[in-house]
């Protein structure tokens, strides 16, 4: 085999290398932030059924986002059951920072931080005797 060849391969093989790296960075956060909308879109209906959350609830969806590695996890603004009357609004906001090592050359990586919202605001149709 001659000396071109192999140099010809060993370059796209590192840069194919290099493009698939580059792909699947991208496609983290992606994954990440539909894991995260999953997470917080499955409290906000147990906030939505019992007309808000009880602390407990609000314990263990700060544990199953912090299972997902994310950091700055703000989950202050979230109504908490018999707080609110019938058909007052219930606020459910939550808020969480994700670090990353981000490839910006061939052999540079940059820290980037991502920040993932997610916000809604429904009517309380629970009620309570």
């Amino acid at each position: 085999m001659e000396i071109s060849k192999i140099i010809t391969i060993s370059f796209s093989i590192v840069l194919l290398l290099c493009i698939t790296v580059f792909i699947v960075e991208l496609l983290v956060p992606i994954s990440l932030k539909k894991d995260f909308n999953v997470v917080c879109n499955t409290y906000k209906e147990v906030a939505k059924r019992n007309g808000g959350i009880t602390v407990e609830e609000k314990d263990a969806l700060l544990i199953a986002l912090e299972k997902l590695n994310l950091q700055s996890i703000d989950i202050s603004n979230i109504t908490l059951v018999s707080t609110k009357g019938y058909e007052e609004d219930i606020i459910f906001e939550v808020s969480a920072t994700y670090s990353r090592s981000l490839l910006t050359s061939i052999f540079e990586r940059d820290e980037r931080e991502l920040v993932f919202f997610y916000s809604r605001t429904f009517s309380n149709r629970r009620l309570v005797n």
